[in-house]
């Protein structure tokens, strides 16, 4: 295990769609250090191959991915894993930059699930179509298989099974004479799943809270595409084609405009609020909220709770299907690399090998949720997933397994990303209608996509 002189840069995050996400590049302050300090050979002497795996940044995360290279390199002695952590503002352009200029010496990148269809379009990753078996693939949580399998070729190995979950308060519920949804601490696992709350009833029992205590209702992180698409499909919208290269006539539907109306209502006399700064749970567990829709990797919130905290099942629409965030972070292989044969080991070992998977997972990396479908039934029989707060990962699994969202599918989805989440902030605030909002955005990424259609 390596890691280079680079971590001498200014480390920092990239967050996109609700997450810290490094899509684990360095960019030019970074790469000025690489030169400073020189480069390594790709083999040594001893015939071992170096590969570079760019990976996240923040302390936690990098501490896993570390775990996992060094149980790597027990495994493969023949093979040396160089880490890069992430440097600078925007980490998804220096991901393009690096990918898209071909450059040989960088082997693995990490992106959250989207990115990987516009560097496979434009030819910068290579498929791992032929680096795995049906049978392998056929021991992956399938829906994760299905966000990675675009054109028929599997793009990137999934290391990240997120989705959300509705954290209670209680007692301020109680304060305002409202029952709560069925929880983990209160209630039988399948009364929670099979009682979970629509969002018709989350609002009106935040409605409630907010007149009898001025205080907030919901907490939502942020306008992010990330939450905000699975809200769409759970009234049967949709974001493209098949092919991923039309979104009028989808991205323009009804359902968006509808989600919309409903969200700008669900802010109006601060009935809901989004977390500020965004993505933390301090309002929540300060007690000014009744509601936060939380993420799973804050499993453990309420043993930080001064009141009576629980987590229930995520809501969905009453005239609509339950449908939860259910993907994460990937990793894929640059399509110039030269060690493509060492590249596809180290991803074959993350997504197959016990081994792998447990550094990730063990070493609290994201949502640390497994992947393995082994390991995914194991939880529901596991005592230890019985009990709270590690229930709350048992029902992040049932939900992404049960209700799984659709993948936004287009080599168009980081545009997607921000033109969707650009439209329901402009929504919220007041600075456009459902209806301006929703066709702003459909015309944005049809801009986008002009330059992918043959």
């Amino acid at each position: 295990m390596a890691i280079d002189c680079r971590q001498s840069a200014r480390l920092t995050m990239t967050h996109h769609n609700g997450r810290a996400v490094c899509v684990a590049i360095l960019v030019s302050a970074a790469l000025a250090l690489t030169v400073a300090c020189g480069g390594s050979e790709s083999q040594s002497e001893d015939g071992v191959t170096t590969i570079t795996f760019s990976g996240a940044s923040d302390e936690t995360f990098m501490a896993a991915q570390l775990d996992l290279i060094e149980r790597f390199e027990a495994a493969h002695p023949e093979i040396n894993v160089e880490f890069e952590p992430a440097a600078g503002v925007d980490a998804e352009e220096g991901a393009i930059l690096r990918l898209g200029q071909g450059d040989p010496s960088l082997d693995i990148v990490t992106t959250e699930v989207g990115y990987e269809y516009q560097w496979y379009t434009e030819g910068w990753i290579e498929p791992l179509t032929s680096y795995v078996t049906d049978e392998e693939l056929a021991q992956i949580d399938q829906h994760l298989v299905d966000n990675e399998t675009f054109d028929g070729e599997f793009l990137a190995v999934p290391v990240d099974n997120s989705t959300m979950y509705l954290a209670v308060n209680y007692d301020l519920l109680a304060e305002a004479g409202v029952e709560g949804p069925p929880s983990l601490q209160r209630n039988s696992f399948d009364e929670v799943v099979e009682g979970v709350w629509t969002w018709e009833q989350v609002v009106d029992a935040a409605a409630a809270v907010k007149e009898a205590t001025g205080k907030t209702g919901l907490l939502i992180p942020n306008d992010e595409t990330w939450i905000l698409a699975p809200f769409g499909q759970q009234l049967g919208g949709e974001t493209t084609n098949e092919d991923g290269l039309e979104v009028e006539g989808y991205l323009d539907g009804d359902q968006w405009v509808e989600l919309a109306t409903r969200y700008q209502s669900w802010f109006e006399d601060g009935v809901a609020d989004i977390t500020n700064p965004e993505w933390t749970t301090d309002q929540f567990l300060a007690g000014e909220s009744a509601f936060q829709l939380a993420h799973i990797g804050d499993f453990d919130m309420c043993a930080s709770a001064s009141f009576e905290c629980d987590a229930a099942a995520q809501p969905h629409f009453a005239d609509g299907v339950p449908a939860v965030q259910s993907n994460g972070i990937a990793l894929a292989m640059n399509a110039a690399s030269e060690h493509k044969d060492e590249a596809a080991a180290f991803l074959k070992f993350i997504l197959l090998d016990p081994e792998g998977q447990s550094a990730l997972v063990d070493g609290n990396y994201f949502a640390a949720i497994p992947w393995q479908q082994a390991s995914l039934d194991a939880i529901t029989t596991d005592p230890a997933y019985a009990e709270f707060p590690l229930s709350v990962k048992r029902l992040g699994a049932y939900q992404f397994q049960n209700w799984p969202s659709r993948a936004i599918k287009t080599p168009a989805a980081a545009t997607v990303f921000t033109v969707m989440s650009d439209a329901f902030l402009d929504v919220r605030v007041g600075a456009m209608s459902p209806e301006e909002a929703v066709g702003t955005m459909t015309e944005r990424v049809e801009r986008d996509l002009e330059a992918y259609r043959g």
